[in-house]
């Protein structure tokens, strides 16, 4: 008897929130400048920083929904986490699965993300997780999994 695959754990990319902190950082950090190298601006100095300062709290916001995303692929199901104060727990049996949908547009294939659906028989209809890495290659072992889960299972096209 074999002992099952362990599971494999996908999260949206933290690109997006990597590039938001720099962004912010060197904003701020460029106000600080200005605003030291131009006295008659200083006024302006603290409102730049209130307004960095609610950005990052936004930014830092996201970071920790990021983290609390995740779709978790096991031998005989998905499970589907969702929510930062609020959680949302979703599990589909594999077997279920029907259609795996990849779609990624101009900015998303130059960043190599995409976003994933997947179309279930029954009352649990379609699960949608948005910007991830490798998008593609999260399908496909999607599929190969739904395959193994038992017949009337996708069958991989292309």
């Amino acid at each position: 008897m074999s002992s099952p695959a362990p599971a494999f754990v996908v999260k949206p990319t933290s690109k997006f929130v990597i590039l938001n902190y720099v962004f912010t950082v060197v904003l701020i950090t460029l106000a600080v400048f200005i605003a030291s190298r131009y006295e008659a601006r200083r006024e302006y100095l603290y409102g730049i920083l209130v307004l960095g300062a609610l950005r990052l709290l936004m930014t830092a916001k996201d970071h920790v929904r990021l983290q609390m995303t995740k779709l978790t692929l096991e031998d005989q199901g998905l499970r589907f986490h969702d929510g930062f104060l609020s959680k949302s727990t979703r599990m589909v049996n594999l077997a279920k699965v029907q259609d795996v949908r990849v779609d990624q547009g101009i900015m998303d294939r130059m960043l190599g993300i995409g976003t994933i659906t997947l179309e279930t028989a029954g009352e649990s209809g379609r699960l949608v997780m948005k910007n991830i890495d490798g998008p593609q290659q999260i399908a496909d072992r999607i599929l190969a999994l739904a395959q193994k889960a038992g017949p009337g299972a996708p069958v991989p096209c292309g």
